[in-house]
This record gives structure tokens, C-alpha cells and sequence, in this order.
């Protein structure tokens, strides 16, 4: 007579249990469709090697460019430049008609070239000066042109120069200090060489024209007196040229006048520039990677931590520590759950793992309550999962740290409670 009764009580506790499940499940969809501020800043905690790997990699491309974003030079060294252009003092031979380039200097304008390049000649500088700088020397090539005369029918073709070659120096150095007094030495070797050269190619010429002389006033005695006019004229024109070139080379001084100068800066970089490139570059990396962190902390949905277990239903209980553990501690602390219940009127027992992997563990918590019957199913047979939670009292959900995802979990939960089971609690087992 009371067979009616009993079914309305238990159609009325499967509803009430429907009802729970309804609450694990609407409190998952509530967790699933927000993001939860606490679990994405333990997200990019767990992926701090993401924001230092971007990190890393604007740094580097930062480190590549050749000037930062708010550019602003700092030159390291500075390159000297002066060209100089040498004084033909032997240009004025032409009145006499001497032609200058008939003096021929010795050592050549090309080989004095060679000597100011020596390691020799630039040490004897750098110990004279007490700098240890290096002066680039250039010397530009002479131009020629092509004169076309006709003496007494005959056709003469000559070269000429034209134009005066200049003489370059260049130096490199940090200031004009270490620069300035070195050009101005190679300068005055270079006046000296010339100096030198040219008077030994007056010499030559004043040489030959003593011989000349010589020789026709040897003629001149021995000569008709038809041909005595012609040697004297000869003697005199010998003699004149003679003259000139002694007088051209007590003037002689190699000297050069100054053409032009430059400098300009290069090799360096401000450090207020390298900083602020750096600076921002530290700035998009961090940036980047926490965006990325966020992105796969959000869709990272699987279960970490106690909290997030207790999110899907304020009624759930964590079993054991709150952090993922698989040790001795953990099992007592689940088999204690189970002699509780017992305790409470909970005659038979039942795990469910979330994840295969937890069978054995499960197992060994079930072996140290001999004496309680109990059995352990995994989620994935969701089939038998519902009847086997119907004809238990007490069930342990088993949720594998970082595998098993909330929904999952939820789902889990909502299986063992349509059964009209007694949850007795979640544990988190790593």
C-alpha cells in the first residue's frame, strides 16, 4: 500500500538530483563562455617562456636595424681630408725659353709617392708628432695634350701637360687632434721631397749648361771670324739659361698651397638611440607575448587547479590536497573520504577516473578499504557510468591535472549524479 508513495519519493529525488546536474551544467556554461581574469593570469604565468621568447626576438630584430626609430648620430671617428695643390716654381724658365718640363726631378714624382707610403717614413712621423695615426696619400694623374707644330715643313707633334696634379691627404682618428699635426707633417715631407728633386734636376740642368758653355767657348776661340758672331750669340743665349736656373734654384721650396679640407663622421651611434630602439622593441615583445600567453590561456580549457573544480558548483568538494598530487598522502586522503561516507550509511563505493591513466590509482585507493565493496569505471564508458552511480552511494570523481578539461569534468559529474549517486567529492591527481 505504500509502493506508490515510494515511487513518488524516488521519482522526486531523481529530480532534485536532475536539478543538480542542471546546476553543475549551467555553471559550466557560464565558466566556458567567460574568461576567468584569475585562470589567464596563471595562463601566462605557466607560459612566461612565450612573453621571453618574443621578448628575445624583438630584441634581436631590434638589434638588426641599422638606426634606431628615433635616429640621431654620435660619430665614433672622423676622416680628415685635404688636398693640396704643389707650386710649379719653374714655370718662369719658359721666359728664357727653358722648358720646365725638361727639369726633371729626381727621385720621380711617382717614386717620392712610394717613399711618403713607407713604413719607414711613417714611423719617423709618428715618433715626431707622438701619434700613432695613419695619413692616407693619393696623387692624381697629370693630363696631356696633343700639340701639332710645323717647323721648315716638318710636322712635330709634342705632348704637353696640362694642369698641376694635387696631392691628397686623408686621415682617420677620433678628433682633429691625432689628425691635424700628422697631414701637416706628411705636408712638409712632402714640400721637403719635392724640394729635393727638383733641385737635383736644376743641378742637372745647370751641369749640361756649363758644359755648353764650355764647349762653345772652346769654339769660339778656335772659330772664323764669319763664324765667331754666331758661337758668341751662342755662348751668351748658354749663359742667360745658365742664370736663369741658378736664380730659379735659390727660389726653390717645394711648397704646396691648400686647395681644400673635409671632414665627416661615421662608426658611431648615440646610446640614446640604441636605448629607445631597444625600449621598444622589449616593449612590442612583451606586448606580443602577452597577447599570445592570453590567447592560449584562453582557450586552454583543461583543469589545473582546485578552484576551478569548485567553479563548476559552489556544493563540490575538493578530497585531498588542492594541488595535483599522486603520492601515499593523497590515496589515505581519498580512502579516508571513503570510510567517512561509510560512516554516513555509504555501503558501497565508486571512483571515476577522467582519464584511463588514473585506473591504477584509483585501484589502490579502493584496496585500502578492504572492507567497503567498491569499483572503479573510467568516464569514458559513459554508457554503464549512469547505472553503476544509481546502485552506489558514494562516488570519487578523479580528475587528471592538466588533461582532463572542465567540460569534461562537468559532464562527468552530471553522468554520476542523474544516477541518484552521493557525490562525495573531486580530487585532483597529477
Amino acid at each position: 500500500m505504500f509502493a506508490p508513495h515510494t515511487r513518488e519519493v524516488r521519482h522526486l529525488a531523481m529530480v532534485v538530483n536532475r536539478a543538480d546536474n542542471l546546476k553543475v551544467v549551467n555553471s559550466l556554461t557560464t565558466e566556458i563562455s567567460s574568461i576567468d581574469l584569475r585562470s589567464a593570469l596563471y595562463g601566462v604565468g605557466r607560459r612566461w617562456w612565450v612573453v621571453a621568447s618574443c621578448i628575445v626576438i624583438a630584441l634581436i630584430l631590434g638589434y638588426g636595424q641599422e638606426s634606431g626609430f628615433s635616429s640621431s648620430q654620435n660619430d665614433k671617428f672622423t676622416a680628415f681630408q685635404k688636398v693640396y695643390e704643389p707650386v710649379i716654381e719653374t714655370d718662369e724658365l719658359g721666359i728664357v725659353k727653358v722648358e720646365p718640363s725638361s727639369i726633371v726631378p729626381v727621385p720621380s714624382f711617382d717614386n717620392q709617392l712610394e717613399i711618403l707610403r713607407s713604413p719607414e717614413t711613417l714611423q719617423r712621423i709618428q715618433e715626431q708628432t707622438g701619434l700613432d695615426t695613419v695619413v692616407e696619400i693619393t696623387r692624381s694623374e697629370p693630363k696631356f695634350t696633343i700639340v701639332n707644330t710645323i717647323d721648315q715643313l716638318n710636322n712635330n707633334v709634342s705632348f704637353l701637360a696640362t694642369g698641376t696634379p694635387s696631392y691628397t691627404f686623408r686621415c682617420i682618428g677620433t678628433s682633429a687632434d691625432v689628425c691635424e699635426p700628422m697631414i701637416t707633417a706628411f705636408v712638409a715631407e712632402t714640400e721637403k721631397l719635392r724640394k729635393e728633386s727638383i733641385l737635383v734636376g736644376l743641378d742637372s740642368g745647370i751641369a749640361l749648361l756649363d758644359g755648353l758653355i764650355e764647349q762653345e767657348s772652346a769654339n769660339l776661340a778656335t772659330a772664323s771670324s764669319e763664324e765667331r758672331s754666331a758661337h758668341t750669340a751662342q755662348v751668351v743665349d748658354l749663359t742667360v739659361k745658365r742664370n736663369a736656373l741658378t736664380t730659379a734654384r735659390n727660389q726653390i721650396t717645394g711648397k704646396m698651397l691648400l686647395i681644400s679640407e673635409d671632414s665627416w663622421g661615421f662608426g658611431g651611434q648615440s646610446s640614446d638611440s640604441a636605448a629607445s630602439t631597444y625600449g621598444f622593441a622589449a616593449s612590442v615583445g612583451l606586448i606580443i607575448g602577452l597577447l599570445i600567453a592570453l590567447q592560449l590561456a584562453a582557450i586552454d580549457r583543461r583543469v589545473r587547479y582546485a578552484w576551478q573544480i569548485q567553479r563548476l558548483g559552489a556544493e563540490l568538494h575538493v578530497l585531498g590536497s588542492p594541488f595535483p598530487r599522486s603520492d601515499e598522502a593523497q590515496r589515505v586522503a581519498l580512502a579516508s573520504a571513503l570510510r567517512a561516507g561509510r560512516d554516513h550509511g555509504r555501503t558501497s563505493s565508486l571512483i571515476v577516473s577522467t582519464d584511463p591513466s588514473l585506473t591504477p590509482f584509483a585501484q589502490q585507493v579502493l584496496g585500502m578499504n578492504p572492507d567497503m565493496p567498491g569499483s572503479v569505471i573510467s568516464a569514458i564508458d559513459q554508457g554503464s557510468l549512469p547505472e553503476l552511480a544509481r546502485n552506489t552511494n558514494g562516488v570519487i570523481v578523479l580528475a587528471k591535472a592538466g588533461v582532463t578539461t572542465r567540460r569534461g569534468l562537468a559532464e562527468t559529474l552530471g553522468l554520476v549524479t542523474s544516477g541518484g549517486a552521493h557525490l562525495l567529492g573531486v580530487a585532483l591527481i597529477d
